[in-house]
């Protein structure tokens, strides 16, 4: 194989990884959504993890929030082996929920 053709290869191979990556990134944008808001979580327009905080403490709001983000990332690997961002995603979301609860604005 010639310089020149291994080096087209290469950026072909390189152009293909970087494809396969957005894709992978865009799919998981997708999910967000469910992870978000997911239907299952909504009664009569309320969702339930807003009914779990006002029926909490402060506090036990937050060991709430801790127990899901350890809960997540400790079986992230396990529940979808394939697509173990899924899980990920989740326990950044309550991450994301109690650095809010901090700041004292939702």
């Amino acid at each position: 194989m010639k310089y020149e053709d291994y080096k087209n290869e290469v950026t072909r191979n390189k152009i293909a990884d970087a494809a396969a990556k957005r894709n992978k990134i865009a799919d998981a944008a997708l999910d967000l959504e469910e992870v978000n808001s997911p239907s299952h979580y909504k009664t009569n327009s309320v969702e339930t993890i807003n009914v779990i905080e006002s029926s909490l403490t402060e506090e036990e709001f937050h060991g709430y929030l801790k127990g899901n983000i350890l809960k997540y990332v400790s079986r992230h690997k396990h529940k979808h082996p394939s697509e173990p961002e899924k899980d990920l995603l989740k326990a950044q979301w309550y991450l994301t929920r109690l650095i809010v609860t901090y700041r004292g604005s939702i």
